[in-house]
């Protein structure tokens, strides 16, 4: 399975016609086809940061020393969010 790169179909949709047939609800299908990739495409940075974040904070800082005891099952819960467990 091949990436799909949101941010590039997105902005293939803003400018111009995808090729799909949609009668009179192309310009309609071709916004919200832009919409769908560019909402994915922010999805992806979020995680991306969400995995910088949590490298982080699994080394030291305040919310490491918050954490305390329950450290690591709070790791382990942000692990499993971000589908890395």
């Amino acid at each position: 399975m091949s990436a799909i790169d949101h941010k590039t179909e997105a902005l293939g949709f803003i400018s111009g016609p995808s090729g799909i047939d949609w009668s009179e609800e192309a310009p309609h299908v071709e916004i919200a086809m832009a919409q769908v990739h560019a909402t994915l495409y922010a999805a992806e940075q979020q995680r991306a940061a969400n995995l910088i974040a949590l490298a982080q904070v699994e080394q030291s800082g305040p919310f490491y020393e918050l954490m305390g005891d329950s450290r690591r099952a709070a790791l382990d819960a942000i692990r499993e969010g971000l589908g890395l467990a």
